[in-house]
C-alpha cells in the first residue's frame, strides 16, 4: 500500500509543472444544464458559471471570480495570497497563481494552487496598516485546496464548495475569505435570508458585512446565493466598487493563527429567485434539524430588510484605490468577525478583537484587523502540507480532526432533507436510504479530497548543489492517519444504516 502511494506522490510530483488549468463539470439543474469552467489563465480559479442562458460570473481581471483569498496581521492587500492570482496580472492570459492538482470529472471538481501575493513587492494597494507590500516576492507559500460537487442531499441547486487554507507561518490574526463572488452588473438586487424566520428580504442601500446570508438576483430569473455555516456576510454594489461589477463573499476571522492548514464549508445556491429562496430555506432546514418547525415558508419576506449601513464588521474602502480603508464602526447581527479554526490543543478560538477594515483595489477584496504586525515571507516558502489544525464548528466547539465540521447530521431519525420531522420511532425506510445515501457521498467527497492532499506531500531538499522535490513523510502520515479515522467513521456508519434498514417502515 505505502509502496502503490509513495509511486503515485512521484508522479504527482514530476508532473506538477504540466498541471492544465482547463476544465468543465456540470449538471442538469431544473431541466437546464448548470456548467462550471476553470482556465489555465486563472489557474484552476473558477472563472464561469452559467445556468438557463446567462453568466453569473465576471472574471474581468485576476480578482473578480469566483474564488478564495486571505490576508494576515491587518495588512490587507499588502499580505494577501489570492487563488486566481495577482494584481499585475491584470486582463492578461498570464498567471501568478500555480495550480499542482485539479481533477475533474462529472459534477465534480478539485484543485490545489499555490497562490500569489495580490501585490507584488514593493507596490502599494488598500493596505489598512500602511507602507508597501509585507512578501518579498509574487508567489506565496499558502496553498489553497478546494472541492466542488454540483448537488447536495437531493438539492440539485445547491452546490457544495469545501476549501482548505495552508498557511505555512504563523500570524498575529488571520481574516479568511472563504469564497468570494463577483458578478455581472445586473444581479443588482440583493437579499438577506432570515434563518428565524425563513424569509428572504430585500437589501436597500447596504454596504459591507451582516449576519445573514445573502442572494443577489437579476430579475426573478437567475439568481446566487450563498451560505456558509459560522461565516459573516458582504455585500458590495457596483457603485461602492467604483466598476460594473457587484461582490458577496463569506467570511471567517481568527486572533492568533498558527501555521497549519484552516478549512470552510460553503454553499454556493443557484437558479431563479424562487429555487434559490426555496433551496436556501431547506438547505438550512437540513443543516439545522431543529429550524424545520419554526421557520416560515421560503417565499415569506418576513426577515428584516438592511438598509441604509455601509462598512459593518469588515470590509470597506474603494476599488479605484482614492478612497482609504474605513473602519467598521460597530456589527451588523451580532457579526464581531468568527474564528475560523483552533490549532490542534488550543483553548478555544478567539475572533479576532476591535473592529475590522479591509478593501477593494481592481476588483479583489480583503480585510484584516489592524494593529499587528507579521514578518514578511520569503517567495514560494514551505510549499508542502503540514499536519492539520483543529477546527470550530458554528457555536465554538473545538475540534481535534479537520473534517468532523464537515459531517452532516446522523442518517434515519432525524429531519430528512425536506425538513418535515419524522415520526419517532417509525424510522421511514426512504428517508433511511436518503439520508444514509448523502452521508456515505459526504465521507466520499471528503476522502477524495484528504487523497488529493496526500498526493501532494511533497517538500525540496538539497541534493548534489541541486534542489529535488521528495516524499515529505511527516504530511504523509498525518493524512494517512486522517484517511483511516474517515474510513473507520464510514464503516460504522455503514453498520448503523444497515441496522436502521432493518428496523425501519415501508410505506405508510
Amino acid at each position: 500500500m505505502f509502496l502503490a502511494w509513495a509511486s503515485l506522490l512521484l508522479l504527482c510530483s514530476s508532473a506538477q509543472a504540466a498541471v492544465s488549468g482547463d476544465s468543465t463539470i456540470s449538471a442538469d439543474i431544473g431541466g437546464k444544464p448548470l456548467v462550471i469552467t476553470t482556465t489555465e489563465r486563472l489557474s484552476g480559479a473558477i472563472g464561469s458559471l452559467t445556468w438557463n442562458g446567462k453568466e453569473f460570473i465576471d472574471s474581468a481581471d485576476h480578482g473578480r471570480e469566483l474564488q478564495s483569498a486571505s490576508s494576515f496581521d491587518g495588512h490587507g492587500e499588502c499580505f494577501n495570497p489570492t487563488e486566481a492570482g495577482s494584481r499585475d496580472d491584470g486582463a492578461g492570459t498570464g498567471h501568478t497563481s500555480v495550480l499542482t492538482a485539479l481533477r475533474a470529472s462529472g459534477d465534480r471538481l478539485l484543485t490545489q494552487t499555490q497562490m500569489a501575493f495580490w501585490l507584488l513587492p514593493g507596490e502599494t494597494g488598500a493596505c489598512p496598516a500602511g507602507g508597501t507590500a509585507r512578501n518579498e516576492g509574487p508567489l506565496s507559500g499558502h496553498v489553497l485546496t478546494k472541492s466542488v460537487t454540483i448537488g447536495y442531499r437531493n438539492m440539485p441547486h445547491v452546490i457544495e464548495y469545501l476549501v482548505d487554507f495552508h498557511v505555512p507561518e504563523p500570524h498575529a490574526s488571520a481574516q479568511f475569505e472563504a469564497l468570494t463572488g463577483y458578478m455581472p452588473p445586473e444581479f443588482s438586487s440583493f437579499w438577506a435570508f432570515d434563518p428565524a424566520t425563513g424569509g428572504a428580504a430585500p437589501i436597500s442601500g447596504f454596504t459591507g458585512e451582516q449576519g445573514l446570508p445573502v442572494i443577489f438576483s437579476a430579475g426573478a430569473s437567475h439568481a446566487m446565493g450563498i451560505y456558509s455555516p459560522g461565516a459573516s456576510y458582504g455585500v458590495f454594489g457596483s457603485e461602492w466598487l467604483g466598476a460594473p461589477v457587484v461582490k458577496w463573499n463569506a467570511v471567517f476571522r481568527r486572533a492568533a493563527t498558527p501555521a497549519g492548514d484552516y478549512s470552510m464549508r460553503c454553499f454556493v445556491i443557484v437558479g431563479s429567485l424562487a429555487d434559490v429562496k426555496a433551496s436556501t430555506l431547506k438547505l438550512h432546514r437540513y443543516l439545522h434539524p431543529s429550524a424545520a418547525g419554526s421557520s416560515a415558508s421560503a417565499t415569506n419576506a418576513g426577515a428584516a430588510p438592511l438598509s441604509g449601513q455601509t462598512g459593518a464588521a469588515g470590509t470597506a474602502g474603494s476599488s479605484s484605490g482614492s478612497a482609504s480603508a474605513a473602519a467598521a464602526q460597530g456589527t451588523a447581527a451580532g457579526q464581531t468577525g468568527v474564528a475560523a479554526a483552533v490549532p490542534a490543543g488550543a483553548q478555544g478560538a478567539g475572533a479576532a478583537s476591535g473592529t475590522s477594515s479591509g478593501s477593494t483595489q481592481s476588483g479583489q477584496t480583503t480585510g484584516a484587523s489592524p494593529g499587528t504586525t507579521g514578518a514578511a515571507v520569503p517567495a514560494g516558502a514551505q510549499t508542502g502540507q503540514t499536519a492539520p489544525a483543529g477546527w470550530t464548528q458554528t457555536g465554538g466547539t473545538s475540534q481535534t480532526s479537520p473534517f468532523l465540521s464537515l459531517g452532516a447530521p446522523e442518517p434515519g431519525e432525524g429531519a430528512p432533507a425536506d425538513g418535515e420531522a419524522e415520526v419517532p420511532g417509525t424510522g421511514d425506510c426512504a428517508l433511511v436510504e436518503e439520508n444514509c445515501g448523502g452521508v456515505y457521498r459526504d465521507f466520499d467527497r471528503k476522502i477524495e479530497l484528504i487523497e488529493l492532499k496526500m498526493s501532494l506531500c511533497t517538500k525540496w531538499e538539497s541534493s548534489d548543489k541541486s534542489m529535488v522535490q521528495v516524499l515529505d513523510q511527516n504530511c504523509f502520515n498525518t493524512w494517512m492517519a486522517e484517511l483511516n479515522r474517515l474510513r473507520g467513521e464510514r464503516d460504522d456508519l455503514s453498520r448503523d444504516c444497515q441496522a436502521r434498514r432493518e428496523n425501519c417502515v415501508t410505506g405508510p
